[in-house]
């Protein structure tokens, strides 16, 4: 080998390592999510800035402190701030539907040697609990999917995924839930037809995003708040020897997904951990699907444990966010505030309008109340008072 071929196989090396480092690593990113100004309990304008940070597999970066922010209001440092943490905040209104894979190989034992169907249903009711005990103003509909097949044999296949079906939100405690779940429950372990369809993951997502899209915006009685929107699906990922007709469809979907930017996809892969016997369910798909969406990301979990670890990170990305109060540097009603949040490298600016103008105490307007009576007494009612007996006066006769 000469030198000069040693020297392009080394540069053909080199870039081949840096190609491959640039693909595999994703920034972190700052999102201002809202941005209002209102007036507090002191009367007093208040700016109130809801904001998240994302790692570089969008998930919320939680345990951020006061000392990790720097707040800029119309390019002045403002140091005079309050930080809420996401666990303290109070969350917007929330629909979700969870579509579950009760196909046939959602039989199969997981690394615990629990049955997959049963250790899925087990992580959702614990989910549903968790929303329940913390006062999420959540909506849920549990969605069970299959698709029949060919040896199927008189098994159990769910009805089809259509609106009648994605339409049934309850909340996390009602009692359709539970029944649901139980019913569920009772396929997998044998006291009623066994699960046994194939899996297609693509008909009941399409569906699903359709539908959020045909309702949207959800705004749930007594709120001015839309409804955050958000679907999980777990799968257990088998989507197999996909057709021409198949990859069309499920690059519809992707398209299908993008184009609906108010709904997050969170993709829940379930049988075995990232890295162990992984070539046994299909990361690719389940990726593609959660990384189309705008917020959205894929997990692949090997137990019931983490089943339930995934979903509360699904649902504290879907909903948290971190909040900011402070008071504008300058507070004139209609006028523009420019704010900044910087955390660390990460920096997100954002303008909106001043709305509303301090108002004065109560004991302040009392006191302009009085003043105004006062001297509308003296100045007007007085003076009419006088003129009007002075006419009176006039107008009789004299007395001879």
């Amino acid at each position: 080998m000469t030198d000069f071929s040693i020297l392009k196989h080394s540069v053909i090396c080199l870039l081949s390592l840096t190609v491959t480092w640039q693909t595999s690593v994703a920034a972190e990113t700052l999102k201002i999510v809202k941005s209002y100004d209102e007036n507090n309990t002191d009367n007093q304008v208040e700016a109130v800035i809801e904001f998240k940070v994302l790692d570089e597999e969008n998930r919320l970066k939680q345990g951020l402190n006061k000392e990790d922010i720097k707040l800029k209001s119309n390019g002045k440092l403002v140091d005079n701030f309050t930080l809420i943490t996401p666990d303290k905040k109070e969350p917007d209104p929330n629909n979700i539907i969870i579509l579950l894979d009760v196909t046939g190989s959602m039989n199969e034992l997981d690394q615990n040697n629990q049955i997959r169907g049963l250790a899925a249903i087990a992580a959702i009711r614990s989910f549903l609990k968790d929303i329940d005990e913390k006062k999420y103003p959540s909506k849920i509909a549990l969605v069970p999917f299959a698709e029949d097949g060919e040896n199927c044999g008189g098994g159990y296949v769910p009805p089809p995924v259509n609106n009648s079906a994605l339409s049934k939100f309850y909340s996390p405690e009602a009692s359709e839930l539970k029944k649901q779940l139980s019913k569920l429950e009772n396929h997998f372990n044998g006291k009623d037809k066994k699960p046994c369809g194939s899996t297609n993951i693509r008909q009941p997502l399409t569906s699903a995003i359709r539908y959020l899209n045909k309702k949207s915006p959800f705004l749930e009685e007594g709120s001015q708040e839309p409804s955050r929107l958000g679907i999980i699906l777990v799968s257990d990922g088998y989507d197999e020897n996909l057709s021409d007709q198949e990859k069309l469809e499920l690059n519809t979907l992707e398209e299908l997904i993008k184009d609906s930017p108010e709904i997050t996809i969170y993709t829940l892969g379930y049988g075995y951990s990232q890295g162990d016997r992984f070539d046994q369910i299909d990361p690719e798909v389940l990726e593609r699907l959660a990384n189309a969406s705008k917020k959205g990301f894929s997990l692949f979990s090997a137990n019931s444990t983490e089943i339930s670890q995934a979903l509360e990170i699904f649902l504290v990305s879907l909903l948290g966010e971190y909040e900011i109060r402070y008071q504008p540097t300058s507070i004139k009603q209609y006028e523009k505030e420019t704010v900044e949040i910087s955390v660390g490298e990460l920096s997100a600016e954002e303008k909106f309008r001043i709305n509303n103008i301090p108002s004065l105490p109560f004991a302040t307007r009392m006191w302009i109340l009085g003043g105004t009576l006062i001297f509308c007494t003296i100045f007007g009612l007085l003076p009419f008072i006088g003129w009007r007996w002075y006419i009176e006066q006039k107008s009789t006769p004299a007395n001879e």
